[in-house]
């Protein structure tokens, strides 16, 4: 809508505008002496380049560009002056512009086609939009094809009273249309048939399509019944039977009761159990028919038992049978479930609980989480290296060492244990430590058997600490860099004199 506006306004004020300065173009006197001094770089009144006392003083007013459109031209940014109706390319009114200096002209249409084909009910042509605003047109219109009716679809036969139909489909759209077959009429079979004791006879006329029936009747014959005397059974009435010759129609009449069984010989016995009934067979005297006698089951005598619940078991209520063993249960508890302390066990790597319930069972271990050196769940301090063990006889063997990120330049005091998870640390690899300058210190247990070949080369330990074995301790090392593999096998023959003879204890050995 607001284009459409515009589209309006914007030439009907281009055209007052245009009439506004050709007004004041008339009416204001031409200029005196208006042409260019070139030696003064002035207008040409006068040596100084300067517009005489009675030039036309302007009252300049700022118009904004406007951009052209499609159909609407625009213009650049100029200055007019309110009084003589001129242009401007600048607030000085220096550069006069015509009115071709300001004017833009419009863009035009830019029009894109999009082909409609023609479908059975619907023209085909081609649309042209222009990409820019709501302007379009149709040419190239193809006459809609109209449905061609090619293909049976479906079939409903007519009936005798029922119009039937036939459906027909366009080949090109799916439309259907219905094409009606018209009811076929009745065509009718006679079929005679006699009477019967209690039933007219008829003649009967079918139709052979629909079934449908036109019948004429005649009276029933009624029946002939013969009499038949039946006696007396200890299972079945006595009676007379009245039954019709010509068909099975039949009715009886002096009823006599049955005698019923004389049951006097005891055949056989089973007991009943606690689940199953026993019987008891006896004979008839009259007819030898045999019966059972029910022995109704006894039923369960069950005793419960209480079962209380356990940390993994549920509890329950056992119920067995003092007769025949049966049990089921009920009442069933839940199991309660391990108990666990308040308080984290914890290594270097993970923490858990420990059950306090007298399960011989700790809870998962969890992972630590260390935030700022310190893990958020049990509060551990982070350690500054992991040391990094393999299995052998009798034992474990350092075999490295994982520093963490933490460590950052700074110094390490490192403490092998005597154990690590249950099993006792017996001996440093070759090469253990090799090149690692950042360890100051080491603290070396009694545990340890033998020290690796090369186990601290290149390092640039300051000091070992020993654990007590048969009486020294210490030793320091600053200036190491070769010297002699130590085993402890017999310490108290080397100490004394590895003490006196190696001011600097060569434990890092090549």
């Amino acid at each position: 809508m607001k284009k459409s506006l515009r589209k309006i306004i914007v030439p009907i004020l281009s055209i007052v505008l245009c009439l506004f300065c050709l007004l004041c173009a008339c009416a204001s006197p031409p200029p005196e002496n208006n042409d260019r001094d070139t030696d003064n770089g002035g207008f040409g009144n006068g040596n100084d380049g300067h517009l005489s006392a009675s030039a036309h003083e302007h009252d300049l007013s700022y118009v904004p560009d406007v951009a052209p459109e499609c159909a609407t031209a625009g213009s650049v940014a100029y200055w007019q002056c309110l009084s003589c109706g001129k242009y401007y390319a600048d607030e000085l009114a220096e550069n006069e512009l015509g009115v071709k200096d300001i004017s833009l002209p419009a863009v035009g249409h830019c029009f894109k086609a999009t082909v409609a084909v023609p479908t059975c009910t619907e023209n085909g042509y081609a649309l042209h939009k222009c990409e820019f605003c709501d302007e379009s047109y149709i040419d190239k219109v193809v006459e809609k094809l109209g449905h061609d009716f090619v293909e049976l679809a479906e079939e409903s036969s007519p009936t005798c009273t029922a119009n039937g139909e036939r459906k027909i489909k366009c080949s090109r759209c799916d439309q259907t249309t219905v094409e009606t077959l018209f009811a076929t009429g009745h065509k009718y079979i006679e079929t005679i048939v006699a009477p019967t004791c209690t039933v007219s006879g008829e003649v009967r006329n079918t139709c052979l399509y629909c079934g449908d029936e036109v019948v004429e009747r005649s009276s029933p014959a009624g029946h002939k019944y013969k009499i038949a005397v039946i006696a007396a059974t200890c299972t079945e009435n006595g009676y007379a039977l009245h039954k019709c010759e010509f068909c099975d129609e039949s009715y009886i009449d002096k009823v006599v009761e049955k005698l019923g069984h004389d049951f006097v010989e005891l055949a056989t016995e089973s007991s009943p159990t606690c689940t199953a009934d026993g019987e008891r067979k006896i004979k008839c005297s009259r007819c030898d028919q045999t019966t059972v006698e029910v022995l109704s089951a006894i039923g369960h005598e069950y005793t419960a038992t209480a079962v209380a619940p356990t940390c993994t078991v549920d509890g329950y209520t056992s119920y067995k049978c003092s007769a025949c063993g049966d049990e089921f249960f009920d009442n069933v508890t839940a199991a309660r479930g391990h108990e666990y302390s308040s308080e984290w066990d914890r290594d270097d790597d993970s923490h858990w609980r420990a059950a306090i319930c007298g399960c011989a069972i700790s809870a998962e271990k969890i992972a630590h989480l260390f935030v700022d050196g310190r893990c958020e769940t049990c509060g551990k301090e982070q350690s500054l290296y992991r040391l990094e063990y393999a299995e052998t006889n009798g034992g474990l063997t350092v075999t490295g060492i994982a520093v963490s990120a933490q460590v950052d330049g700074k110094s390490l005091d490192v403490v092998i244990p005597s154990e690590h998870d249950g099993q006792a640390v017996t001996a440093i690899a070759d090469g253990a430590f090799v090149g690692n300058k950042m360890i100051k210190s080491v603290y070396i247990p009694s545990t340890v058997k033998r020290i690796g070949k090369g186990a601290f080369k290149d390092c640039s330990v300051d000091s070992v600490e020993l654990g007590t074995v048969d009486g020294w301790k210490s030793a320091t090392t600053s200036a190491a860099s070769s010297g002699t593999k130590i085993t402890w096998g017999k310490p108290t023959q080397i100490a004394d004199s590895l003490k006196r003879e190696y001011k600097n204890l060569y434990l890092f050995c090549t």
